[in-house]
């Protein structure tokens, strides 16, 4: 199949092959407001909308969260989970988060279809600076982040170039490998970070998100997938 390089490499037929699936199920007229609609793509929710929508309800939940005590998910769907929908948690992950951005032109072509909505792409490579800068200066003060992903030292990596072109103060930088994340969730809530970025791949991370959001004392968790790479260079 003919590659398409905004979506991860996903081919024609493969994106063929999750419409026919959906399509054979009622459409979703969606919920939300004008400017973000949520709807579902078979079990999978997305919202759809404009990116600068998509970052200030991102915004809005996690500051909202912060002050009441909570957490909220921030999270994606790109190709490579529509072709991953049936992968086991993943759709309740989705289904509990407060944002779930439109990662990529086949995301918005099925949304199209099912839904009858347009909006924008929405990968964290674009609105995951933003998403931090505004709940920042939102809170008057820097931004404690902590990174979980990638291997030895690129969170690191990331988390400097985030402090230098943010501002945010890291507290918190680890490898995304362990056979045990029980130590690794104590030392995130140990941090005292207002927001928690990880990249462990979809659809794990989003699953990872749902099982420990309401151990970490986070505000927010932002999934991420592959951004690390880009923060550091390592990808383009």
């Amino acid at each position: 199949p003919r590659p398409c390089p905004e979506d991860g490499g996903c081919g024609v037929q493969e994106v063929g092959g999750v419409l026919s699936d959906i399509g054979h199920s009622p459409r979703d007229p969606g919920t939300g407001t004008a400017d973000l609609v949520r709807v579902h793509l078979d079990t999978l929710a997305v919202d759809i909308g404009s990116r600068q929508a998509t970052v200030g309800r991102a915004v809005d939940c996690v500051v909202d969260s912060l002050a009441a005590g909570k957490t909220a998910l921030v999270t994606a769907l790109h190709v490579g989970g529509l072709l991953a929908r049936r992968a086991e948690g993943f759709a309740d992950a989705l289904a509990s988060a407060e944002v779930v951005c439109a990662d990529g032109r086949s995301v918005l072509l099925v949304a199209k279809v099912v839904a009858r909505v347009d909006g924008e792409r929405a990968p964290t490579t674009d609105v995951g600076v933003p998403i931090l800068a505004g709940v920042q200066a939102r809170l008057g003060r820097p931004l404690k982040v902590a990174l979980l992903g990638g291997p030895e030292g690129l969170a690191a990596e990331a988390g400097q170039t985030l402090a230098e072109q943010v501002g945010v103060e890291i507290v918190f930088a680890r490898h995304g490998y362990a056979d045990d994340w029980q130590p690794v969730v104590k030392d995130i809530a140990a941090s005292k970070a207002d927001v928690l970025v990880v990249g462990l791949g979809s659809p794990k991370e989003a699953v990872w998100a749902r099982t420990y959001r309401e151990q970490l004392g986070v505000g927010g968790i932002l999934t991420c997938g592959g951004w690390f790479g880009f923060l550091a260079g390592a990808e383009t």
